[in-house]
C-alpha cells in the first residue's frame, strides 16, 4: 500500500479547480485541492470519450499547478543539472512533467478514493510550510504523512513529501544521480522515457 502511496507523493482538483481558484490559498487548502485532484484521476483508456478525456486531462493539469514539478526536475539532477544545455533543460522537466501526470497521478487515483484524510496541523515559517495528515487505511490503520510547501510567486506548491520519515524529493534524488554516475544523463532519460511509453513508475518514485 505503502507503494502506491509513494506514487501519488510528490513530492514530487478534480473539481475543476484554475490556477487563480488557488492563488494565495493557504498550505492546507492547496494539499486538500491537490488530494481532491488525485482522487478525480483516472487511468487513460481506449474507451475514454474524447469528452471525457478532455476532462482527465485538465485535472492532471489542476493537479500540476500545484505541485512545483520545475523545481523538482532541477533538484533531483543536483550538480548535474547545470552541466546540461537550455534544451536538455526544458527537455528533462517536461519528461518529468509528463510522468506526473500520465503516470503517478492515474496509478494514485484510483487508491486514494478510498482513503480517509485527517489533516493534523500546518506549520508556516517565512516562504516555507509544512501540513501534516494522518491518512486511515483500513488494512494497515494509519499513515503519517508530511507535506511540505514553498512559496512559488506568492502561491504555495508542494515540493516534497516525507512517509514514514523518507523524503520521496530526496528519493527521487538519489535514484536519478545513482543512474547518471554509473552510466550517464542519457541513460537516465531512455530509462523514463521508456517508463512513460510503459506507464510504469521510474525507480525512485516507490
Amino acid at each position: 500500500m505503502k507503494k502506491f502511496i509513494f506514487l501519488f507523493l510528490t513530492i514530487f482538483a478534480g473539481f475543476s479547480l484554475s490556477s487563480a481558484a488557488v492563488e494565495n490559498a493557504a498550505p492546507k487548502s492547496v494539499v486538500e485541492k491537490l488530494i481532491q485532484s488525485i482522487k478525480s484521476i483516472k487511468e487513460d483508456t481506449a474507451k475514454m470519450s474524447p469528452e471525457e478525456a478532455a476532462s482527465n486531462e485538465k485535472r492532471k493539469n489542476e493537479a500540476n499547478s500545484l505541485v512545483d514539478v520545475p523545481w523538482l526536475a532541477e533538484w533531483s539532477l543536483g550538480t548535474h543539472w547545470e552541466k546540461r544545455t537550455d534544451k536538455e533543460k526544458k527537455d528533462f522537466g517536461g519528461l518529468v512533467e509528463k510522468i506526473f501526470k500520465n503516470v503517478a497521478y492515474p496509478k494514485s487515483g484510483g487508491f486514494f478514493r478510498d482513503l480517509e484524510v485527517n489533516f493534523d496541523k500546518e506549520k508556516v515559517k517565512d516562504d516555507t510550510a509544512v501540513v501534516s495528515t494522518t491518512i486511515i487505511h483500513k488494512k494497515e490503520g494509519e499513515i503519517e504523512i508530511e507535506f511540505k510547501l514553498r512559496s512559488v510567486n506568492g502561491n504555495w506548491r508542494v515540493y516534497d513529501v516525507i512517509l514514514d520519515g523518507v523524503s520521496l524529493g530526496r528519493n527521487l534524488k538519489t535514484k536519478f544521480q545513482q543512474i547518471i554516475q554509473d552510466n550517464s544523463y542519457a541513460e537516465l532519460v531512455r530509462r523514463l522515457e521508456k517508463k512513460l511509453e510503459e506507464k510504469a513508475i521510474p525507480e525512485g518514485l516507490l
